[in-house]
């Protein structure tokens, strides 16, 4: 799977990633490195080792950022 972000093309190695669905609306704080989602959004998760609780990944738009675990399920 491929993702633009900034011009470039990430590879996304499958078997380290996933997708998630967001369940509920979350506005990210500046200077954070928070990402901001809204309800429905669909994000890859490229890391679950960040804090507890935070997740990181990135939406379609080829954003990025840390959000809350909780506020999202995973997609089967």
């Amino acid at each position: 799977m491929n993702y633009l972000k900034s011009g470039v093309i990430i590879r996304a190695k499958m078997q380290n990633m996933f997708q998630v669905q967001a369940l509920y609306d979350f506005e990210a704080q500046p200077g954070t490195g928070e990402l901001t989602l809204t309800t429905g959004d669909i994000l890859t998760v490229t890391r679950t080792d960040v804090g507890e609780g935070w997740w990181e990944g990135t939406n379609t738009k080829g954003e990025s950022g840390l959000f809350p675990e909780a506020y999202v399920e995973v997609k089967q």
